[in-house]
């Protein structure tokens, strides 16, 4: 069994980077502290950008609730988000 089942990372398919946040379905509340410790102030090496992650609790809570939102609006030929399995450390 892995951390999480689901990531949704919304894009601006106008000019095609993500909006600067994700969702995240952690399995368990102690997989979320764990994930919230490794991800807070995370900078990404490989980005030329200086900004920094933040890690918060969303409104949107469970798989179920982050499959609807990542739906795309009719005829914005946007594709729906991947999933798949996080693996643990």
């Amino acid at each position: 069994r892995g951390t999480f089942d689901i990531v949704h990372m919304p894009i601006d398919f106008k000019s095609g980077h993500n909006r600067g946040y994700a969702f995240v379905n952690f399995f368990t509340n102690e997989l979320f502290l764990k994930g919230l410790a490794e991800l807070k102030g995370l900078r990404f090496a490989t980005m030329s950008s200086q900004k920094v992650t933040d890690v918060s609790v969303a409104h949107v809570q469970g798989k179920r609730a982050i499959e609807q939102i990542q739906q795309p609006r009719p005829g914005s030929g946007a594709p729906k988000a991947s999933q798949g399995r996080g693996k643990r450390k």
